[in-house]
């Protein structure tokens, strides 16, 4: 039940949010309200594990359940507001209760080739990075790291996708949105090199925070680009196909890793074939067209 119904408080949701509101620096605004995400993931853990080992595992749920209910329950229900007026149009009708929002429909974007385009990179990008974060702690534990080598770079990893995603959103509204994830997706290749090399942790930490740059990127590129290509009139719902193939990707990347670790080679083949699959995302993220200079009107 937590799995599924916390879907709604994930990217899909809030996105639609910051899409409907920011123009001119939606990318910035992206990139920090994502940024929430990794600071949540890097902050709760540890604030987690203080209240368990100071009050017990059954207090401390009922402590996060009371948190969110103190805080983000209230903060959701005042403050967001849907639908700002400056995003709708008015319908044939001219009734603002009928203003319709910009853009296409889920049906009509599943028509166009760029859609499909969308969906093929961002699988391959999210099989990649994901299959990377998965496996960066069992990697470095048999090269004879420590387990807290292992974990703190992992922890370098997590803070890195903060910097990706508000590093994106500033270059977003300068720079055409494709070319700034390519531009991402050679700090991981040049990571995975550097965890093929392995031996100083040093370098382990550097190829960490490289990947993390990219995971913390393409997500925050993927709701961009779903806004400016497709517009806010069905977002939620394009969106979340596009974010629910590459979520689809974290699920087949570490397993198909694992099977080329243990049958194929170990991990310097199966670091081989992810760039090569990086290399391949970079070709087409060349691919994708200019923005639309303007969207239709429903």
């Amino acid at each position: 039940m937590l799995a599924v119904l916390t879907l709604g408080t994930t990217h899909v949701a809030f996105a639609r949010v910051i899409t409907l509101w920011f123009e001119d620096r939606r990318g910035l605004a992206l990139g920090l309200a994502l940024s929430g995400v990794g600071l949540g993931g890097f902050v709760w853990p540890i604030f987690s594990q203080a209240m368990i080992e100071s009050f017990g595992w059954r207090e401390a749920y009922l402590l996060i359940a009371g948190a969110i209910a103190a805080i983000a329950i209230p903060a959701m229900w005042f403050w967001l507001i849907d639908k700002p007026q400056a995003a709708t149009v008015p319908t044939a009708a001219g009734s603002a209760a009928t203003a319709e929002l910009a853009g296409v429909s889920l049906r009509e974007a599943a028509r166009t080739p760029l859609f499909w385009l969308m969906l093929a990179t961002f699988f391959l990008i999210g099989l990649v990075v994901q299959s990377v974060t998965f496996h960066i702690v069992p990697l470095l534990t048999l090269r004879g790291f420590s387990p807290m080598v292992a974990a703190a770079t992992q922890s370098a990893l997590f803070v890195a996708v903060t910097g990706g995603r508000l590093i994106t959103g500033w270059l977003m509204d300068r720079f055409f949105a494709p070319r700034v994830a390519l531009m991402f997706l050679l700090a991981p290749i040049v990571g995975i090199a550097l965890l093929g090399l392995g031996g100083d942790p040093r370098l382990a930490v550097l190829a960490a925070v490289l990947v993390g740059l990219a995971v913390g990127a393409e997500v925050n590129v993927l709701a961009y680009l779903t806004g400016r290509y497709f517009g806010p009139r069905q977002f939620s719902r394009i969106y979340g196909s596009c974010y629910g193939i590459y979520s689809l990707s974290g699920g087949v990347g570490p397993v198909l890793v694992s099977l080329v670790v243990e049958r194929g080679g170990g991990y310097p083949t199966a670091l081989t074939l992810l760039a090569v699959v990086l290399a391949l995302c970079c070709l087409l993220l060349l691919r994708f067209p200019p923005f639309p200079a303007e969207l239709p009107r429903a």
